[in-house]
C-alpha cells in the first residue's frame, strides 16, 4: 500500500438518516472490504455506530480507537457516530489533543450530513423529549416548547452548518469535508464519494421511524411531572408494547418484564396527562384512551400478552 490512509468520520447531524446508514454500512461490512472500505466491529450491544468514541472523548481514554484503526489494513476506515457533532462542545482540548493524535497516521475527512433548518429543529425536538435523561445532553429529556429549545445553545450550533463544519474540521483535524443535504440523494452522494457509484449494493434501510404525535406530547408532559429516568423508562416500554415501533429509544427501553414496571406509571397521573394532551391536540385523544385501557389491561391481566415488543 502507497500513500496514506483515509479516516472518514461520519459526524451526523442526527435526525438525518443516521441509523439507516449505520445499520447498512455494518450489515454491508464484508461487501465493503473488497472496495477497501472498512467499518470496524466495535459496537456496543444492540447499536450499529461507534459510540466508543463519545465515551472516548469524554473520558480522554483511547485505547479501543487505537486498537481499532490498528486492526485495520483498509485504505479507508469509515468510524459513525452522531455524537461527534452532538457533543462537540462537550469535550476539552487535551481529549481532542489525543484523539488527533491516534489518528495522526491517517488523512482524516468528515462525513457530514445536513437538513433544512426548521424541519429539522422539528425532528431534534421530537428526539430531545423522548431521549433517556442520562446526562449526556441538558437537552435529553426536555421540558422547553419548540421556540425555546430552538433558541438553546445547543440547538443554535447545530443548525450553524458553517460554524459547526468548521470546528469540527478544527477539533478533528479534517483536511476536508464530504457535506451531503438530506433532501436531495445524499445516499447516491456518498456513494459516488465512496467510489461506490457503479457498485451492486443493497439500498438503505428504514430504521428508528417516527413514533406519533400523540406519544410525543405524552412524553414532553411525563418531563414535565418531573419524573425520575426508572419512571421515564417505563412509559418507554409500555409504549413500545403497545405501538411495537421501530425508534431505538423505545426498543432499547422494552424488555421482557416490562409489565412489572408498570406500577411506577401513577394511574391518577394519566387523567391530568391526557387533559394536558388534549389541550394541545385534540385528535390524540382517542390514542392515549386507547394507551390508557392497554395500561389497564397489562396491569390487571398480565397472561393476556405475548412476550413481545409488537405483541399488540
Amino acid at each position: 500500500m502507497t500513500g496514506r490512509r483515509k479516516l472518514l468520520l461520519h459526524v451526523g447531524l442526527p435526525k438525518t438518516g443516521t441509523s439507516a446508514l449505520q445499520a447498512w454500512l455494518r450489515a454491508n461490512a464484508h461487501t465493503l472490504r473488497p472496495h477497501g472500505i472498512d467499518y470496524p466491529d466495535a459496537f456496543a450491544e444492540g447499536e450499529d455506530k461507534h459510540q466508543f468514541l463519545v465515551g472516548a472523548l469524554r473520558s480522554g481514554t483511547f485505547d479501543t480507537l487505537g486498537s481499532v484503526l490498528a486492526g485495520s489494513t483498509s485504505p479507508t476506515v469509515i468510524l459513525s457516530s452522531e455524537g461527534l457533532s452532538n457533543h462537540l462542545d462537550d469535550f476539552s482540548d487535551s481529549h481532542l489533543a489525543r484523539f488527533r493524535d491516534c489518528a495522526a497516521g491517517f488523512d482524516t475527512e468528515i462525513l457530514l450530513i445536513t437538513r433544512a433548518r426548521l424541519p429539522w429543529l422539528r425532528s431534534y425536538y421530537r428526539q430531545c423529549i423522548v431521549n433517556p435523561a442520562n446526562g449526556a445532553s441538558d437537552l435529553w429529556a426536555t421540558t422547553l416548547e419548540f421556540d425555546d429549545f430552538s433558541a438553546h445553545p445547543r440547538a443554535r450550533r447545530l443548525t450553524d452548518h458553517a460554524g459547526l463544519t468548521d470546528g469540527m474540521k478544527a477539533a478533528y483535524a479534517a483536511g476536508s469535508v464530504i457535506r451531503l443535504a438530506y433532501e436531495d440523494d445524499w445516499f447516491a452522494g456518498l456513494k459516488a464519494a465512496l467510489g461506490l457509484a457503479g457498485a451492486a449494493l443493497p439500498p438503505l434501510p428504514r430504521n428508528n421511524d417516527s413514533v406519533p404525535d400523540w406519544v410525543v406530547l405524552l412524553m414532553l408532559e411525563v418531563n414535565r411531572s418531573h419524573a425520575p429516568e426508572t419512571v421515564r423508562r417505563a412509559w418507554r416500554a409500555a409504549l413500545q408494547a403497545h405501538l411495537g415501533t421501530s425508534h431505538s429509544v423505545f426498543t432499547q427501553s422494552w424488555h421482557p418484564d416490562w409489565r412489572r414496571d408498570t406500577v411506577l406509571i401513577e394511574p391518577r397521573i394519566i387523567g391530568s396527562l391526557a387533559a394536558a394532551i388534549a389541550a394541545r391536540d385534540p385528535g390524540a385523544a382517542e390514542s392515549l384512551n386507547r394507551f390508557a385501557a392497554f395500561l389497564g389491561d397489562a396491569a390487571g391481566s398480565p397472561e393476556f400478552f405475548r412476550d413481545s415488543p409488537d405483541a399488540v
